[in-house]
């Protein structure tokens, strides 16, 4: 973004009442251990942004905001509430863990949106997009973040297709040394 276009954007935020620079929030919407996985993964993608920590009361672990327990809607609007004046850059949340912290993954929907950062129980993660549904929802059904994304090559919509490649390169390695191990073992020719 050029220097005016960003000047006047911190213009504009500041005279609405808006802190210009954006807030990371972190859902702890699962197991703690998972959790504090994300969080620390989370503080190291974006170390130059602030970053809110939300649990639920009686929810163990670094926290910067707790909310009591409630429906997602009343979840959001606390969220929300807390957070008022800050500009929200993105929600983490992690989601599959089966019922254990449900209302507060459904509540990063209506505190940010479009601006929901996925995890899954193997901490991959994934920026949920309307207009990707289809991965979004294999991914929150629990499909590896590849297979969520892989299409096949028929499929009419922008994405990442599955393809063979028209020609192939072979590059030849050294000759094998009984001062190096071997890494594998050579293949026998078939016998005729």
């Amino acid at each position: 973004m050029r220097e005016w276009a960003r000047r006047g954007k911190r213009r504009l935020l500041a005279a609405l009442g808006i802190d210009p620079e954006p807030v990371v929030v972190t859902l702890w919407s699962g197991p703690a251990e998972l959790c504090a996985r994300m969080q620390k993964e989370v503080e190291a993608l974006l170390p130059e942004y602030r970053h809110v920590v939300v649990t639920e009361a009686g929810v163990a672990g670094r926290c910067g905001l707790r909310v009591a327990q409630g429906t997602p809607v009343e979840l959001g609007l606390r969220v929300k509430r807390a957070l008022r004046g800050k500009r929200i850059g993105m929600v983490a949340a992690l989601f599959g863990a089966g019922t254990e912290g449900e209302a507060l993954r459904q509540a990063a929907f209506l505190v940010a949106p479009t601006k929901v950062l996925a995890y899954n129980m193997r901490l991959e993660r994934l920026h949920l997009r309307w207009w990707d549904w289809l991965t979004a929802y294999l991914f929150l059904a629990g499909v590896p973040l590849g297979r969520a994304q892989a299409r096949p090559w028929w499929w009419p919509l922008p994405h990442r297709k599955t393809f063979a490649p028209d020609e192939v390169t072979v590059v030849e390695g050294r000759a094998g040394s009984a001062a190096r191990p071997a890494v594998a073992s050579p293949v026998p020719a078939p016998q005729a």
